[in-house]
């Protein structure tokens, strides 16, 4: 059985890397609009042996205090509270999060028994206002913590 290799050089493919070889031996050439040539040099690389003995010493950076935004309601943007109506109600069934007020909207939009999330649409039995769905403590926690480092 004879099996013959075909070469996949092809007269543009060859073309390109004469250039590239070209360009790399030698340097780029420009031409100008009168014809003349300027040549660029090409600048030699530097051995890695040679950039690993050079020390750089890093400059200091400026830390700045980055303010944390405090935590809201994704529905109306309005930040959470301890308590009262802005505060972070978890729906059951999918762990997302929204104010009293939003869910109170939600469960009574449709004057059903039930909350469908704004989120993933699943739906949370809700027996009575949204005031029964439980608190969300650790998001309550992380808002104390924003408020008091700033």
């Amino acid at each position: 059985m004879i099996i013959t290799l075909q070469t996949f050089w092809t007269f543009p493919a060859a073309v390109n890397f004469a250039e590239f070889a070209r360009v790399w031996l030698f340097g780029v050439r420009l031409i100008n609009v009168d014809g003349e040539r300027n040549e660029v040099p090409v600048q030699p690389v530097e051995s890695i042996s040679s950039i690993n003995k050079i020390s750089v010493k890093p400059e200091p950076v400026a830390v700045s205090k980055t303010v944390a935004p405090k935590p809201c309601c994704n529905i109306c943007l309005i930040p959470y509270g301890e308590t009262g109506i802005y505060t972070p109600r978890l729906i059951k069934e999918c762990g997302h999060t929204i104010c009293e007020q939003c869910a109170d909207k939600l469960v009574n939009a449709k004057l059903q028994h039930f909350l469908i999330c704004p989120f993933c649409q699943k739906p949370t039995i809700v027996n009575g206002l949204a005031g029964t769905l439980p608190k969300n403590f650790a998001l309550l926690e992380y808002s104390r913590d924003v408020v008091q480092r700033n």
